[in-house]
């Protein structure tokens, strides 16, 4: 889980130096829902983290509700051909939304392209 305690020396050595990648969200489980990786924005803020898949892959709602706003940057991988056109226009144009979005298209399978 990405809030366990043994991440959290990670977390500390790279806060500031390193931006890390964390795929994000699994309605099948909890490792990385957006609840978890808001309390770890909260213990070390100066982390620079890039959340895959809107923040939460089928947990955009909880994106919204948790991440949106926060200082990180959400890459739409795997989301655009999932989430409703209006729901990804309020998040990317959130007026809390502080960090830009990453757009990464690349063919996977699935439906539609990313």
């Amino acid at each position: 889980m990405i809030d366990e305690p043994a991440m959290l020396p990670v977390y500390k050595a790279i806060a500031g130096k390193l931006p890390l990648l964390i795929h994000m969200g699994d309605p099948k489980r909890d490792s990385s829902s957006p609840v978890r990786l808001a309390h770890v924005l909260d213990k070390f803020p100066d982390l620079v983290i890039i959340a895959a898949h809107f923040g939460g892959y089928m947990m955009w709602e909880d994106s919204r509700k948790y991440l949106v706003g926060r200082n990180i940057f959400m890459d739409t991988s795997s989301s655009l051909a999932y989430l409703d056109p209006e729901t990804a226009v309020k998040m990317i144009r959130s007026p809390a939304q502080t960090s830009s979005c990453l757009v990464r298209i690349t063919p996977c399978g699935g439906k539609g392209m990313n």
